[in-house]
């Protein structure tokens, strides 16, 4: 095996050790979402808590996960290469220290607007009311969990990837805790309920920022402040200069999905709590893999640019992403194929009734072929971070979010949130299409590479489509029909189907040769 293929194994390895820690994560969100559904309902108190929760997640996504840690490894790369040990730990502190700064100031700003809001309007909805309540406190969680995701790409860099994947176990921790105790002795008091959901928030960034400084200290990389060094103003022109399009380039889903929640908070109560329900049932398969290649593919791909080995960065990217797609197309097909069954299984019973399932089931109808353009996002924009080309994902980015907007405003009245979601399943298709072009325009893919990322992406839809059909015809002839809400009956019949359709999968692959399905063995066997 060639230098380079031991390389791809690596970080197909090391993304499925990050993977394995986000699915235990994970599995502790489904039971939140089935808590929150149970508790919060599907209307007026669940829309206003997702809103406010909305806020400080999307600025995670944004700043923590997004353009910091696109920006922070290509720019700390070269040092840590060299292991500069001090210089990196200094621009670590500085790197920390004003991105603190800017959090501080966006959560005054929010809860000072939400303070003048709340004493100056005449007349206030039940929804804003609550809203007005939650945002003053959960606000500073973006401080924290920001920082955590700043860290971690910091740790990403030192090829930290597990440890810290762990860490977004504390939110669902102190959730699942919180949602099973504090109903107990509030009686009837939502706002009391949602305001006291917000403090074990902020309490669970607290508690993963200082679990997440405990891995720093053993890996050699805490912040060393050496307030001398903040005159050298050469570092912070270079981190502002790739950081200002970062912030833009990486925030294109995000900053559509913040418009399709406030458009889809104004069109019904079962809006906004449809489109958050089906977007925590797909972002399973994106967080869990999506956020796992993205994070190893950028600290390879850095590797790579840093060392004007560019042909292995090409490889290495659409290694990455003919992985990713195969693990993603199976996810859409189950989720299309079973999603009442999914969403009755999570949410359905106490305050989420029928009527929240149907609206769920058909948000998430147009929210699921998006996933494997969502996915790969991270991927494709870490080609242009690791070679410092901010500037290329953020023009991308304002045009998809321009379309985003357009189709927005145009299918939300016929589709209302499937419109809105269709909307951003199809500026994201557009985003990934643009990014291959322009990657393609400044790299000169090979045709071969190009030819079999292609030919892998018609065989696993192939694949995918032969087992749908199968599946289908096989219930159909034996009439086969699940009542929703015997939970018992439907986590059999959805684990009967996810594992038929996982051996037919694996089965179907070989005989086709998908080399994916191998390679996927290969680390599997080594585990």
């Amino acid at each position: 095996m060639t230098h380079n293929s031991n390389s791809l194994v690596k970080l197909l390895k090391n993304t499925m050790n990050v993977a394995f820690a986000t699915i235990i994560s994970r599995i502790l969100g489904f039971i939140r979402v089935i808590l929150e559904a149970r508790i919060l309902g599907g209307e007026v108190l669940a829309s206003a808590w997702f809103l406010a929760f909305m806020i400080p997640n999307s600025l995670r996504r944004i700043l923590g996960e997004g353009a910091m840690g696109s920006v922070i490894v290509p720019l700390l790369s070269e040092d840590n290469s060299k292991n500069n040990i001090r210089t990196v730990r200094i621009k670590i502190a500085k790197i920390l220290l004003s991105v603190a700064w800017i959090l501080t100031a966006i959560t005054l700003l929010v809860i000072t607007a939400v303070f003048s809001l709340k004493f100056n309007l005449e007349s206030i909805s039940d929804k804003n009311r609550i809203l007005f309540e939650i945002l003053p406190i959960i606000m500073p969680y973006s401080i924290f969990i920001c920082l955590c995701g700043i860290i971690g790409s910091i740790l990403n860099l030192k090829k930290v990837f597990f440890l810290p994947a762990l860490g977004a176990l504390s939110l669902n921790v102190f959730l699942i805790s919180s949602l099973l105790i504090i109903p107990n002795f509030c009686k009837n008091n939502q706002i009391l309920i949602v305001k006291l959901l917000a403090f074990m928030v902020v309490s669970s960034g607290i508690v993963q920022l200082y679990y997440f400084f405990i891995i720093m200290a053993k890996n050699n990389c805490l912040p060393l402040f050496k307030f001398s060094e903040f005159k050298n103003h050469h570092f912070f022109k270079e981190f502002w200069k790739m950081f200002l399009p970062a912030l833009l380039g990486t925030s294109a889903l995000q900053i559509g999905l913040i418009i399709d929640k406030s458009l889809a908070y104004s069109i019904s109560e079962q809006a906004l709590p449809s489109l958050t329900y089906s977007d925590r049932i797909i972002y399973l398969p994106i967080g869990v893999f999506a956020v796992a290649f993205g994070s190893v593919s950028l600290s390879y791909l850095s590797s790579y640019a840093a060392q004007n080995r560019y042909s292995e960065m090409v490889e290495a990217l659409f290694y990455g992403l003919k992985s990713l797609f195969y693990i993603c197309a199976p996810c859409v097909a189950l989720i299309a194929l079973l999603r009442n069954e999914i969403i009755s299984l999570i949410c359905l019973g106490g305050n989420f009734n029928i009527s929240d399932l149907k609206e769920t089931s058909f948000a998430i109808i147009f929210y699921v072929w998006g996933i494997p353009f969502f996915a790969s996002l991270k991927i494709l924009t870490a080609a242009f971070y690791s070679r410092k080309d901010m500037k290329t994902p953020l023009y991308i980015s304002l045009v998809c979010i321009a379309v985003n907007i357009i189709l927005n405003i145009i299918l939300m009245f016929p589709l209302k949130q499937g419109g809105l979601a269709l909307a951003t399943t199809i500026s994201s298709l557009l985003n990934n299409s643009l990014l291959i072009y322009f990657l393609n325009k400044h790299l000169k893919i090979e045709k071969k590479i190009f030819k079999n990322f292609i030919l892998t992406i018609v065989k696993i839809i192939l694949v995918n489509s032969i087992i749908i059909t199968i599946i289908i015809a096989f219930i159909k002839f034996f009439d086969i029909k699940v009542e929703l809400g015997n939970k018992l009956y439907e986590a059999f019949f959805i684990s009967a189907i996810g594992v038929s359709f996982a051996v037919l999968y694996l089965f179907l692959s070989l005989i086709f040769k998908i080399n994916e399905a191998k390679e996927v063995l290969k680390i599997f066997k080594k585990v």
